[in-house]
C-alpha cells in the first residue's frame, strides 16, 4: 500500500486574540484634527517666510531700480501697520 500524505495543518491562531479587537484602534477625531492642524501650521510658517523673502526681493529691486527710496518703503510699511491695528 502507498504511504499516504498527511493534510497540511494550519498554523494555530492563539485563543486569546480570538473576537477580541486589535491593540491599534483608529486614532480619534481631536487627534486627526490636532495633526491636521500641525500640519497646516508648518505649511503656513513656510508660506509665509518665502512670502517675506520675496517681498524682500521687490523692495531691493525698487530701491535699486531708483522706483523709490528706502524711505518711501518705511512709510509704506507705517501704512500698513497702522490697518493692521485699526481692524
Amino acid at each position: 500500500m502507498p504511504p499516504t500524505r498527511k493534510a497540511a495543518r494550519r498554523p494555530r491562531r492563539d485563543r486569546a486574540s480570538v473576537g477580541k479587537p486589535s491593540d491599534r484602534r483608529a486614532p480619534s477625531p481631536a487627534t486627526i484634527a490636532t495633526n491636521r492642524l500641525n500640519e497646516l501650521a508648518e505649511a503656513l510658517d513656510i508660506t509665509l517666510s518665502e512670502l517675506a523673502a520675496r517681498i524682500e526681493a521687490l523692495e531691493h529691486l525698487l530701491v535699486e531700480g531708483r522706483l523709490c527710496t528706502l524711505d518711501d518703503l518705511i512709510r509704506s510699511r507705517e501704512v500698513v501697520d497702522r490697518r493692521e491695528n485699526d481692524r
